[in-house]
């Protein structure tokens, strides 16, 4: 089941992050940080979270933003970005203040409208989530009227979104993949 409600218990969600992206930025700065950035990216006009379950337990989600370019200011103004960087400086060892760092210097900016999450628990994995989600993540771009959907991902994954249609655009330390949409929201000719 697909869902685009509310969210009640951040929980599951931030735990499945921590695990999935232990190495991203707002995971390395903690359960607590994470969880807020969740609840922005719920009432945020740029960001949708979109969720599969299957009545039992929680199956996958991914993050769709509009804007990605701006997500690092929205951030800043909306969630304790900067404390929590701070906090994380002076209570972690110099290497992993300087993995923080590098993190911010190498993400680099975005102009497409991205898909900036995919997360699908591994009891569900080869089931054809991942799948499902991406192609609701691509029905809210076509919405939304967007021109691309970019991704970007580890070598690993690049395989998986070729076959869903995505081109390699960028080749960097994290790959930027696009799909150009060939189809008109439901309403244009």
């Amino acid at each position: 089941m697909i869902k685009n409600h509310q969210i009640s218990d951040y929980g599951v969600i931030v735990k499945m992050h921590l695990t999935i992206l232990p190495n991203s930025i707002p995971a390395l700065l903690g359960y607590s940080y994470l969880k807020k950035v969740y609840k922005y990216f719920q009432l945020s006009k740029y960001e949708k979270i979109i969720i599969i379950d299957n009545e039992k337990d929680f199956s996958g989600l991914s993050v769709y933003s509009l804007r990605p370019d701006t997500l690092s200011k929205r951030l800043i103004f909306n969630t304790p970005l900067i404390s929590s960087i701070i906090k994380f400086i002076f209570t972690q060892s110099i290497f992993k203040s300087f993995k923080l760092l590098r993190l911010f210097i190498v993400n680099g900016t975005n102009v497409f409208p991205e898909l900036l999450y995919l997360f699908v628990d591994e009891n569900h994995r080869g089931s054809g989530i991942g799948r499902r989600l991406v192609k609701e993540t691509l029905k809210v771009s076509v919405e939304k009227n967007d021109e691309y959907l970019s991704v970007r991902c580890e070598d690993n994954l690049v395989n998986f979104y070729t076959k869903l249609g995505f081109e390699l655009y960028e080749k960097n330390k994290y790959n930027i993949l696009i799909k150009k949409h060939s189809i008109k929201p439901s309403g244009e000719n």
